[in-house]
């Protein structure tokens, strides 16, 4: 049976490619014609710094052409300020975002039935406008970032360990700590866990937030489809939500289905 939640914890997924190469006549004002396509739906734009892959497999390209003065940023699409859809394009990634924010929840298939339609585009407008082949994706990226807010089970950074199993900083202060855990391991089918455990503070309210971030990443195997591999990833998330949360947390907060 799938994971499910009444009141998952989840703040935002993204669903991205790497492409093979970069897309190297990619410009800004090719950007501008495709956001005229999307803009019904996504009517804001906004400029962002290039990402950069984590532990991008030989031969995996960055997004930056020797020969610019001005280096092409990341463009984000984004359906609202603030929660919601967002598409992120560089020259050599493609990515949608969906934003918590106040938003209705949307669960996986949905979010990848938005990515599939947004990609099919992007790759259609590449085609047409750019006389370039369509972009073919070399890296899949499936990321989950979970928040925990202070309330009366987590009241802050000492009550981690009722949320996550065997948490403990070591020589731990009497006062406030802030703490970066990260683990990353290999899973099969060619992914790449990377499990994150930080504590930080919401930009709006300035609250001492929890953040388990979840990233499943793993460069696209022969004769292995997107949808495969999504599927394979999607599933590693779940694992990895169970095997480093308390039943506890899912049970009484998280309510699990």
């Amino acid at each position: 049976m799938p994971l499910s939640f009444e009141n998952p914890p989840i703040n935002e997924v993204s669903l991205g490619f790497w492409f093979d190469q970069p897309l190297a006549t990619l410009r800004s004002e090719h950007l501008g014609l495709f956001w005229a396509q999307v803009r019904k739906n996504y009517p804001i734009v906004q400029q962002a710094a290039p990402l950069f892959a984590h532990n991008p497999p030989e031969g995996l390209l960055n997004p930056l052409q020797g020969n610019e003065i001005f280096p092409m940023p990341r463009y984000w699409l984004m359906q609202a300020p603030v929660g919601g859809y967002l598409i992120q394009i560089q020259r050599n990634a493609f990515f949608v975002n969906w934003r918590r924010g106040g938003a209705e929840y949307q669960r996986f298939d949905g979010i990848k039935q938005e990515f599939d339609r947004r990609f099919a585009e992007f790759q259609a407008f590449v085609l047409g406008e750019l006389d370039a082949p369509a972009p073919a994706p070399r890296v899949c990226d499936l990321n989950y970032i979970n928040l925990i807010e202070k309330d009366d089970f987590w009241s802050g950074w000492r009550d981690t360990a009722k949320v996550i199993k065997n948490f403990a900083v070591a020589n731990a202060p009497d006062a406030e700590c802030s703490f970066n855990q990260v683990a990353l391991y290999p899973v099969g089918n060619g992914i790449t866990m990377t499990v994150t455990t930080k504590n930080g503070s919401r930009a709006e309210t300035g609250n001492e937030v929890l953040v388990l971030d979840l990233k499943a990443q793993g460069a696209l195997e022969h004769g292995t489809t997107t949808t495969e591999w999504f599927t394979h990833a999607h599933d590693e998330v779940h694992s990895a939500l169970l095997s480093v949360t308390t039943e506890e947390v899912r049970k009484r907060c998280w309510r699990q289905l």
